[in-house]
């Protein structure tokens, strides 16, 4: 410490004391290894100097092994952080959380009544072919649940809607004026029994059935829908209702013949004969208004009958 050139002098105090003890630490050893000769043991447990150093700062080895082990402890212990997470139940309970939440994302929550709107909305913009959708899933039930809310929004598009599905059944559009074309002579009549069969007239639907069963009798193309419509038969046949338990399934046939009636009584006789055509024309063939039809031809007949004849030139 006391030399001239100002290189070779130690930096700091602490630097020196280091020095020192490494002196001190060399005349431990010293004294160490006098004991080993006397002794012919050697204590293992001093610490290692750095001998016949020329640096001034060096420590010794098992300062740097001292701190390579703080250093490999601290890396194996971690963060506060993740020894929180090293933990089973804690990653159990973010599984579930996890899980969860991904259930709720999912599912499809209900939607507002203005959500609903704008759904239909716009599958009603897509065209003809999602007008179905938008009608059953959105717009139909809107009105349903607060038709006072939704009146004069829904109930146009609903209109355009429903012409546009009574033109469907007609084949008034390009896609179902294909599909009626395509369809075979024996397909159609299956079709139109079906509508009749749906509309109440089972008396209609079962002749139609039953006429084309005979139809294809011999038909060796026909034979797979021969049997089908077999089958139908039977089924039409076992659950046909009890006609008594049926009752007045026509009332609007009935309301139109006492209506008549009434404009009789009053001389409107054309009113009256108007009806009564209506009436004939609109149930002539079916089975189940059938009654109502014969008394309708017969007040025709009559009302001609009392008309007077009009005067020759």
């Amino acid at each position: 410490c006391l030399e001239k050139d100002p290189d070779k002098r130690y930096p700091d105090a602490y630097v020196l004391s280091l020095r020192l003890k490494e002196i001190l630490k060399k005349v431990e050893i010293s004294s160490s290894l006098e004991d080993t000769h006397a002794t012919g043991s050697f204590d293992g447990t001093a610490e290692t100097i750095v001998a016949e150093s020329s640096d001034p700062n060096a420590i010794g080895g098992t300062f740097m092994r001292d701190m390579l082990r703080a250093e490999i402890e601290n890396a194996d212990a971690g963060s506060p952080f993740a020894r929180y997470f090293d933990n089973v139940w804690i990653l159990v309970l973010l599984l579930i959380a996890i899980v969860a939440g991904g259930i709720f994302w999912f599912t499809e929550r209900p939607l507002t009544d203005e959500e609903k709107y704008e759904k239909g909305i716009a599958l009603f913009q897509q065209g003809p072919l999602y007008w179905p959708r938008a009608k059953d899933d959105y717009l139909q039930p809107l009105l349903e649940e607060d038709p006072e809310r939704w009146e004069d929004e829904v109930e146009p598009i609903l209109a355009e809607i429903i012409v546009q599905e009574l033109k469907q059944e007609f084949g008034l559009t390009r896609l179902s004026r294909k599909r009626v074309l395509a369809m075979s002579d024996a397909h159609r009549f299956l079709k139109m029994a079906s509508e009749y069969f749906q509309l109440g007239d089972r008396t209609k639907a079962e002749a139609i059935l039953q006429n084309l069963y005979d139809l294809l009798a011999n038909n060796k193309e026909q034979r797979e829908l021969r049997r089908a419509i077999g089958e139908i038969l039977k089924e039409i046949k076992a659950n046909s209702p009890d006609m008594k338990s049926v009752g007045n399934s026509v009332p609007l046939a009935q309301e139109a013949l006492q209506q008549a009636r009434i404009l009789l009584k009053e001389s409107e006789v054309e009113q009256a004969q108007s009806i009564l055509r209506s009436l004939i024309v609109l149930y002539d063939g079916d089975s189940m208004s059938q009654k109502y039809v014969d008394e309708a031809r017969q007040l025709l007949n009559e009302t001609a009958k009392n008309l007077p004849e009009s005067p020759t030139p």
